[in-house]
């Protein structure tokens, strides 16, 4: 967050179970799970963005909402974790009846923002103004082409928007490694994520080679030197 200059990140599937708050270094984490290391979301708040933190609320363990003070216009931001299509019909209406609560939380002149994973199945053809012919993730085939990660903001306020990147992910094998190595910790309450940044910082020495610092070559030799000298007595 502090290379990339990211003052708000949401997490998806952190698989950590209850909910609570803590400090990490200069950010704020606020996480909520379910009874089992299952699903899970979290959202992570540099120093200045935690002095706005008006509150937030736990909804489930897919849907997560915060708000924070602003200037003029204060921003709620809700973050969610979908179930997939593979789901049952129980579950995603109980996913989406939790998201319709969260934004009833939200005053309607609140910049409201949806972030996070929606695992969404998406077609070859644009439906109206959504867009449809983009997508994240496509199966071999291209059976199945999926939009996975959302940022969804109030149509009023898209002008709002000065730009969008999409930042590629970590190497598989890393955060496969990573995963592994998380779920033989024991869960110790807010020693969970010092248990995390250890996993994820020796999986990374172990799997990413070092890249091997070049010698610098001197710049100032004799000659120019000599130069200087000759200019000098000019």
């Amino acid at each position: 967050m502090t290379r990339l200059k990211v003052n708000i990140l949401g997490i998806c599937e952190t698989r950590w179970t209850g909910s609570g708050e803590f400090n990490s270094d200069n950010f704020r984490v606020l996480y909520l799970g379910g009874v089992k290391h299952e699903r899970g979301v979290a959202m992570i708040l540099d120093r200045e963005s935690t002095k706005s933190l008006l509150g937030w609320w736990a909804l489930s363990d897919r849907v997560m909402l915060i708000k924070l003070k602003g200037k003029q216009i204060d921003l709620s931001i809700i973050q969610v974790y979908a179930p997939t299509t593979a789901s049952c019909e129980e579950e995603i209406d109980e996913f989406y009846d939790t998201l319709e609560k969260a934004k009833t939380q939200c005053k309607s002149t609140d910049v409201t923002i949806i972030i996070g994973a929606l695992n969404a199945k998406v077609g070859n053809e644009a439906d109206g103004e959504t867009v449809g012919k983009l997508w994240t993730w496509r199966s071999p085939g291209d059976d199945v082409k999926n939009q996975i990660d959302y940022i969804a903001i109030k149509k009023r306020y898209r002008s709002a928007i000065k730009h969008s990147k999409a930042y590629p992910g970590a190497d598989c094998e890393h955060a496969v490694a990573v995963q592994n190595r998380f779920n033989v910790l024991e869960d110790q309450g807010n020693a969970k994520w010092e248990a995390f940044k250890e996993a994820l910082v020796s999986v990374a020495k172990e799997l990413i080679p070092k890249r091997e610092k070049k010698s610098k070559i001197k710049w100032m030799t004799n000659e120019i030197l000599d130069r200087m000298r000759f200019r000098q007595e000019l």
